[in-house]
């Protein structure tokens, strides 16, 4: 597509050209994500696959394991093989909060994260210029605080592109 739009001719034509465009890239698209999905799929059926396979093998290590020494600690059992160490972890207990927790212990364990009501607090300010008192000359842009009626510095002004929107 290298038309230059100059009436608005060329200008409906570009756009009939980019609708044509546009919909074959979504027709590609599809098929790109079918495509995905199909691997997806894939990947899925070979992970269970492995899974199946390292469970029987378990199974048989289970079995075997019972016939030998293994080195024994605190929290598990081990044997050690050329490439592998097998590892049985033996059953223990761990704590674990509940939602109602937080009802009942001391503050002094209680995390509260604080944040900024950013959206109701937005709406007290505006972008003003900021003007000089004595020469009334614009200095730059600043943000006002409507309440406090001040200038703040704990926020900034960033630029935002336009951009041109194309509503088919």
């Amino acid at each position: 597509m290298n038309i230059k739009i100059t009436d608005d001719f060329s200008a409906e034509q570009t756009l009939t050209e980019f609708k044509r465009y546009k919909k074959e890239k979504e027709r590609l698209i599809k098929i790109s994500q079918q495509a995905i999905e199909y691997y997806q799929n894939l990947i899925a059926e070979y992970n269970d696959d492995i899974n199946v396979v390292e469970n029987k093998i378990k199974t048989d290590l289970e079995g075997y394991l019972q016939n030998v020494e293994m080195k024994e600690t605190k929290t598990q059992y081990s044997y050690t093989l050329p490439s592998a160490k097998i590892v049985i972890k033996k059953p223990s207990e761990k704590i674990v909060a509940t939602d109602e927790l937080i009802n009942v212990v001391s503050k002094h364990y209680v995390k509260v994260k604080e944040s900024v009501d950013w959206k109701s607090y937005k709406e007290d300010l505006e972008i003003k210029d900021i003007v000089d008192d004595e020469t009334g000359e614009i200095t730059g842009r600043g943000v006002w605080h409507k309440t406090m009626e001040k200038f703040i510095d704990e926020v900034e002004i960033e630029q935002v592109d336009g951009k041109m929107e194309l509503k088919l």
